[in-house]
């Protein structure tokens, strides 16, 4: 049957496939913007039309929206439909369990299959003659995909079909040669019907832009700055048209973060029932990668050597920050117990193997480039900052605003170890003058050393999905952080909010901060108290730092780093 997009009854053509040329007549006297093509034996899931309505109202260059269909044994009918060079039809996945995550990101397809699509009207109307002229429904849904601007794939959008009652073509009709001679020319660009092409096929339309991402867990972008940096690089890549593969080391799918990277297009590869072996799922797509970027040095040496079985493969290091680094000064700081020295040298050790494998050490400031270079023995290095975009609001004048703020994942300690002297060194040195200002400490899995700093002046509200409102609304943000190492986050995301900043000499590492030009940094607790004392109210102070927010973040902007990632991608090219 056909459906009116525009909310109309459903008008019944015939049991099971119709022949094209009847299901076209009846195209001019349907209303609305959008036609669904269904079969009696087919039932869409509760979403399935809305699903395939956003897909196409989301993405005005697409024609056709196709759903995933699925036997009513659970097994797969087809996740789009591959249109070989010779004008065959193969519909993906056929038979295999619809599960796996290659048919569950939203991607282009060549074809949109017999049932379920969703198309708009008017390119049905017009084209509604050379769909009638088909034997075979199958053949005419190929022609009119070959005739559409693009073809999107939604996997949320899932039709049930009833095996016995399903009237399925035996025959192309002499169709297929027909189809083959009149798209001649388009189906030379098609991925000729072959075994080593089968993992390519579905993926053609970023042939030689595939790269795969590897990292510990999906990012959580919400929860911790490093994971925002490399959602934000991903969505960056997508836009140039790259094709992303990501494995999250894990394993296992992670709601919402795995799902919202499928809607985006992105291809997760997690375990299933049926494939729980992370190194088959990696070696059946070796032969399409065009590049691997590998986060953290683990995972460099976990994953590298079976990438390396492409000998032409361009393999990343993303050091995320230089974990040695960190380590060391966490040593220092704790007094250089001789016991300990060992853990941030095998670390050091294991970072320099890794700078000496890849093609292509990545860093996030520049004083960590240089140390790769110089120290750690990199082939090449580039800086790959963390990205922010300033916040649109009207920002509230300081008159409004009151109180102090952090954010930070406290999975990561030198989070811990900031907001544990901030609230026992530093404001106790505050609240001797000025008890009524209080400190909001944002941030996700806050332990039980942070949960035990709330009182009536330190708020810890735990993860937030939605933390705008306390930067819009805070006089300064404070990040006392002792240790650690690379481009710290929260202080891009409060200069993203036009917040001016209180930090120290590591907080302001791989920004163009300056003491008393553009925050304020301090070394001591009792530094660091005064700046807050000096600053609270200091007006004038407040509105020369907010002013050159901004300033400090134009070299972090989307647009600056994503032409410098796909410069990086293409210098790896033999």
């Amino acid at each position: 049957m056909v459906v009116d997009g525009a909310g109309g009854a459903p008008l019944a053509i015939a049991n099971g496939f119709e022949r094209p040329g009847a299901i076209a007549a009846v195209w001019p006297r349907l209303q609305g913007e959008y036609l669904w093509l269904l079969g009696q034996a087919w039932a869409p899931e509760a979403a399935a039309l809305n699903e395939l309505l956003t897909a196409l109202q989301e993405n005005p260059q697409a024609t056709i929206a196709a759903p995933k269909l699925v036997w009513n044994d659970r097994t797969l009918k087809g996740a789009g439909t591959v249109i070989w060079q010779d004008g065959s039809l193969w519909d993906y996945g056929d038979s295999d369990f619809p599960g796996e995550p290659e048919y569950n990101y939203v991607r282009p397809t060549d074809g949109c299959g017999v049932v379920g699509w969703l198309a708009r009207r008017d390119f049905c109307v017009a084209h509604r003659a050379e769909f009638g002229v088909w034997q075979s429904l199958a053949y005419a849904a190929a022609d009119l995909s070959l005739r559409a601007h693009s073809v999107r794939y939604v996997p949320t959008a899932v039709l049930v079909g009833d095996r016995a009652a399903t009237s399925v073509e035996g025959s192309d009709l002499g169709d297929r040669p027909r189809l083959a001679t009149l798209w001649a020319e388009r189906l030379a660009a098609h991925c000729p019907r072959q075994p080593d092409t089968l993992e390519q096929a579905p993926r053609r339309f970023a042939a030689g832009r595939t790269l795969l991402v590897v990292d510990t867990l999906v990012p959580p972008y919400d929860r911790e700055s490093g994971a925002l940096r490399l959602f934000r690089l991903l969505n960056l890549w997508q836009q140039a048209g790259y094709h992303i593969v990501f494995l999250p080391d894990y394993g296992h799918e992670q709601p919402p973060y795995t799902q919202i990277l499928e809607d985006k297009g992105i291809e997760v590869l997690y375990f299933t029932w049926q494939q729980q072996d992370p190194w088959a799922r990696l070696v059946r797509r070796l032969p399409i990668l065009d590049w691997a970027w590998v986060c953290r040095p683990e995972l460099c040496a976990k994953y590298f050597p079976i990438l390396k079985r492409r000998a032409d493969l361009p393999l990343v290091y993303d050091t995320i920050d230089l974990h040695f680094l960190r380590l060391q000064r966490q040593w220092e700081l704790n007094g250089k117990d001789p016991h300990q020295r060992s853990v941030w040298e095998k670390m050091r050790q294991l970072e320099q193997r890794m700078a000496a494998i890849a093609d292509l050490t990545v860093a996030v400031t520049a004083e960590e480039k240089q140390l790769l270079l110089e120290e750690l023995g990199a082939k090449k290095a580039a800086v790959v900052p963390n990205i922010h975009e300033m916040d649109p609001a009207p920002p509230l004048p300081f008159a409004q605003r009151h109180g102090l703020l952090f954010i930070g994942g406290y999975y990561h300690q030198p989070n811990v170890d900031a907001v544990v002297w901030l609230c026992t060194e530093i404001l106790p040195l505050v609240w001797r003058d000025r008890p009524e200002i209080a400190v909001t400490l944002l941030g996700s899995h806050p332990p039980a050393a942070v949960q035990d700093l709330a009182g009536d002046r330190v708020r810890v509200p735990g993860y937030l999905p939605n933390v705008d409102a306390y930067f819009r609304e805070s006089r300064w943000f404070v990040a006392p952080l002792r240790y650690g190492a690379g481009m710290k986050g929260k202080i891009g995301q409060s200069l993203s909010f036009r917040l001016p900043v209180i930090t120290t000499p590591i907080g302001a590492e791989g920004l163009a901060l300056a003491d008393g030009g553009n925050c304020a940094i301090a070394t001591t607790a009792a530094d660091f108290a005064a700046c807050i004392l000096r600053l609270y109210d200091d007006r004038p102070t407040w509105e020369t730092y907010h002013q050159h927010c901004a300033e400090v973040l134009a070299p972090f902007q989307p647009q600056a780093i994503g032409d410098r990632l796909h410069t990086l991608l293409q210098s790896l090219r033999p």
